[in-house]
């Protein structure tokens, strides 16, 4: 999909009136994100670094405390990737799932040499610091204070921003594999029209990779729109990062995360998403990438985590005339665990397979909880693409209202005689709901084309009875 572009959401005539409109109304109404095909307005030039106030500014919640030192440490962010492996399985093993006998705990990840210190040795200028690390990476040093000025990582590997707490970090920064992808169109272009080899490798074997962010807190001064842009880079891990003061423009689907193009193992855990924008997460196309632990406030204008598929991505890297997993970029091993959110349109969308939502818990009304959506690819319409989105797995959550709690979206969206979708395989077990609101609510809510079994329901409770017989269909 363009960045910011394809809409997460569909609505017209028969399923406004059925469905959409109590939705709406009764989501403490709250617009619906409907953007256009456009590249949104974001800031992709070069950043111009400012000197920071060495004063932390009067934030709205305390900065991060360090954590105690962990039990267990690996020398740098993990690869996880294994689109193989069921998401249950490979959850149950996974290094960042509390329950797993490889868990690495939050703060576990140790940090390369060299060591900068960015406030003593750079006065605070964050670019500054970067530029002087060496090829092979380090780690930066944030002692208490703010550090103004947008900064860009750019085809650096093996690069830490670390704090004990109380640093505070005021500019946009853009982690990307190389100076093509600061530009969203510009790498599509250099890569899927020009075919330019050194594009090419950026967004394949070259990306950047071990970044890793800890103890920080983003802080968007009221006018900001986001944090941080990743693109070209895999093996993304914040841990313990507050996002606060950013505000929300109204429109595109921006998050103050954007993980938007060729993305792989990016993670958050333990953080917090105090607002604004769109959505606090916006992942495109990301394979093996998660929120975990994490707490997502009310205050974003349409949902928490997005989650999507990015057709832009998709590009036939072997050149041998046929699309494989690998070269499909729908969101893939999607992980959602721990969470906690505030009163939210919608909770988590994801367009995508292999996905697991556990654990978590809706303090709040949400609209809808969970929406799978399945789409074809438009941007190659005569590739031959089958794009399967199934696995979809919602298990032991709580939620306080809903309208929805999942709704599975077969519409048939963008489907040309060249490429076909399918979406089903879901599992809703264990979940509870204290309570519907609403038009018609529904546990689970299929919408238009078919949907793929295995279908299963089971083990949920609705105001403390059971409802898993409480499907609903509707034709959009």
């Amino acid at each position: 999909m363009n960045e910011g572009g394809t809409q997460p959401m569909r609505f017209n005539g028969s399923f406004i009136t059925a469905f959409a409109v109590s939705l709406l109304v009764a989501a403490c109404s709250q617009q619906v994100d409907l953007p256009t095909d456009t590249e949104p307005p974001t800031s992709s030039e070069p950043p111009v670094v400012t000197n920071p106030d060495p004063t932390p500014p009067d934030t709205q919640t305390p900065p991060p405390t360090p954590n105690d030192p962990p039990a267990v440490s690996v020398n740098g962010v993990p690869q996880t990737l294994d689109l193989e492996t069921p998401v249950e399985v490979w959850w149950a093993s996974h290094p960042y799932n509390p329950e797993s006998p490889n868990f690495i705990p939050v703060g576990g990840i140790q940090s390369p040499d060299p060591v900068l210190n960015v406030r003593d040795e750079f006065g605070g200028n964050i670019q500054a610091a970067i530029d002087a690390l060496p090829a092979s990476g380090g780690t930066l040093y944030f002692p208490p204070g703010t550090y103004g000025g947008n900064w860009t990582l750019v085809g650096k590997s093996n690069v830490h921003f670390i704090s004990d707490g109380g640093a505070v970090l005021t500019g946009v920064g853009f982690v990307v594999g190389c100076t093509d992808a600061i530009d969203y169109q510009r790498l599509m272009e250099r890569v899927r029209v020009e075919k330019n080899p050194d594009a090419i490798n950026c967004v394949t074997d070259g990306r950047i990779e071990n970044i890793y962010f800890k103890n920080l807190t983003f802080d968007g001064g009221g006018t900001q729109l986001l944090a941080i842009t990743i693109r070209a880079a895999r093996q993304v891990l914040f841990d313990n990062v507050t996002f606060q003061n950013y505000r929300d423009p109204g429109n595109y689907h921006r998050g103050l995360i954007n993980a938007t193009a060729w993305v792989d193992d990016i993670w958050v855990r333990d953080s917090r998403f105090l607002g604004s924008e769109r959505w606090a997460v916006y992942f495109d196309g990301c394979f093996a990438c998660g929120v975990i632990g994490s707490e997502i406030a009310g205050n974003f204008g349409n949902g928490g985590l997005l989650i999507l598929t990015n057709q832009d991505a998709d590009f036939d890297i072997n050149g041998d005339g046929i699309f494989q997993e690998n070269e499909i970029r729908q969101a893939n091993h999607i992980v959602v665990a721990n969470n906690t959110f505030g009163g939210l349109h919608q909770g988590i969308q994801i367009t995508g397979k292999d996905a697991l939502v556990v654990g978590n818990t809706a303090t709040a009304d949400q609209a809808i909880f969970v929406q799978f959506s399945a789409k074809c690819d438009q941007v190659n319409p005569n590739a031959g693409i089958h794009s399967v989105f199934n696995n979809l797995r919602v298990e032991n959550n709580r939620v306080a209202g809903v309208n929805a709690f999942v709704r599975v979206n077969a519409y048939p969206d963008g489907c040309g005689s060249g490429n076909t979708m399918e979406i089903g395989g879901y599992y809703v077990a264990g979940n509870t709901v204290e309570r519907f609101y609403g038009t018609n609510p529904g546990l689970v809510v299929e919408v238009s084309g078919p949907i793929v079994d295995p279908r299963v329901i089971t083990d949920n409770l609705c105001g403390g009875v059971a409802c898993d017989n409480q499907v609903r269909a509707l034709a959009e």
